[in-house]
């Protein structure tokens, strides 16, 4: 009885063996399959000249050399969702579950962070130190709205506006050179009167927005005209400017959804990405 267990043990020891190896071969040769697959993906998605990509490809490409992706916002009260009924229906909310939806794999490595502040210049972030605490996240993407309604209800100086421009670009150059920049201007704003109506330095909300955009333009820094979008956006449905705004200066749900698909277009635009750093 022992003579046949001891080759049935035997045959049953070597089939075992024969099984784990053949299946740890598979796997072995799964590992670099992925990975070659991998490499190819972040080779058509890298940012180098000649190779136009989408800036939500760009924020793949992060995740996937990098571990992960941050996105960061700084600007005013239109940059942090004031007058949207609930955080949920700001533009930039709405933005990043957007992105996360369509990258469901990566959701959880796609980080977004807000360091707008209601009432704040792009000069007062500077003082207050939320340009600073923003670098120090080193964020891959920052997005920039320029404050400018702002600017214009406070009277600060264009020489002032365009300085602070400069100190947050000169910031995020030397601490976090890595980063990629765009800037953004805020909304059609009816309290305004469409620019028709001057502040006590003799400046339009008009005046703020065409002369930082210009500036920004003449630095060949990326620049979205938001204004533009959703002008654009509100003519083409055949709406009423009023119809959009919560209270003459802050978009109220509809506003912010146009702003979202003005800024999720721009998300999705193919373009040469390798030049875009200040």
């Amino acid at each position: 009885m022992k003579k046949i267990i001891i080759p049935f043990v035997i045959i049953i020891i070597i089939a075992v063996s024969v099984f784990y190896w053949v299946n740890g071969s598979a796997k072995s040769t799964e590992v670099p399959a992925d990975k070659h697959a991998e490499k190819q993906i972040i080779e058509t998605i890298t940012p180098k000249k000649g190779n136009e990509i989408s800036l939500k490809e760009y924020l793949r490409y992060k995740v996937l050399t990098s571990d992960e992706a941050n996105v960061a916002l700084i600007g005013s009260s239109v940059a942090r969702g004031k007058g949207a009924s609930l955080p949920m229906f700001s533009w930039f909310n709405q933005l990043e579950r957007q992105i996360k939806e369509e990258n469901m794999s990566i959701a959880n490595e796609l980080h977004f962070s807000n360091f707008a502040k209601s009432g704040y210049t792009l000069n007062m972030l500077v003082e207050d130190g939320q340009v600073d605490e923003l670098v120090s996240e080193r964020p891959d993407l920052v997005i920039i709205e320029t404050s400018v309604v702002n600017s214009y209800a406070k009277n600060v100086s264009m020489d002032d506006t365009i300085a602070a421009i400069n100190t947050v670009v000169s910031k995020i150059n030397k601490e976090s050179p890595d980063s990629m920049v765009i800037f953004i201007s805020p909304n059609p704003c009816s309290v305004m009167q469409q620019g028709e109506v001057e502040n006590a330095l003799g400046l339009t909300y008009e005046d703020y927005r065409e002369e930082t955009k210009s500036y920004i333009e003449s630095k060949d820094w990326e620049f979205v005209d938001v204004y533009k979008g959703m002008e654009e956006k509100i003519q083409g449905r055949g709406l009423e400017l009023n119809e959009t705004l919560y209270d003459g200066v802050h978009p109220n749900d509809l506003g912010y959804r146009l702003w979202f698909e003005v800024m999720n277009e721009y998300f999705n635009k193919k373009q040469d990405l390798s030049s875009n750093k200040q």
